[in-house]
C-alpha cells in the first residue's frame, strides 16, 4: 500500500529471455564437450591428468555460466540492450560464406581478403583506398 491508502500495482516480472537462450546455448556446448570427453577417458593412463582433464574442467565451467546466467536473467542483471541492426550482421555473414565458398577456389589470400572487405563494409566503411 502506498501513503494514500491506494494499493500500486505490482510490475510484471518476466524473465530476460535471451539470456535464458544464452545458458541453453552454454549448456548444449558443456554437453557436446562432456560427449566428446567421455570417449577420452581410457588415453589418460597412469596419469591423473590427461586429454580429457581440461576440457572437462571447460565444460564445467561453462554449466556453472549457464546456472550464472540463468539466474541473472530472472533477475533482469543485465543492462538494457540496444535494437539490433541487421544490416551490419548481414555484411559479416557474407564475408564469412564468400570465405569458406572461396578459400578452395581462389586461395586462401584472395578469400580472406574479400572477408576482410565485407567485414570492413559492415563495420561502416565504404571506400576501398
Amino acid at each position: 500500500m502506498s501513503a494514500s491508502g491506494k494499493t500500486t500495482p505490482m510490475k510484471e516480472r518476466r524473465p530476460d529471455w535471451a539470456a535464458l537462450v544464452i545458458a541453453a546455448l552454454l549448456v548444449v556446448i558443456a554437453a557436446v564437450i562432456f560427449f566428446d570427453v567421455a570417449h577420452l577417458r581410457g588415453a589418460a593412463g597412469y596419469s591423473q591428468v590427461g586429454p580429457a582433464t581440461i576440457p572437462t574442467w571447460i565444460a564445467a565451467c561453462l554449466v556453472g555460466l549457464a546456472i550464472w546466467t540463468v539466474f541473472a536473467g530472472f533477475r533482469h542483471d543485465f543492462p538494457a540492450r540496444e535494437k539490433q541492426e541487421i544490416g551490419p550482421v548481414v555484411w559479416v555473414v557474407a564475408g564469412l560464406l564468400a570465405q569458406m565458398i572461396l578459400i578452395r577456389i581462389a586461395g586462401f589470400s584472395i578469400a580472406t581478403g574479400c572477408l576482410f572487405g565485407l567485414a570492413a563494409a559492415g563495420f561502416g566503411a565504404r571506400r576501398l583506398g
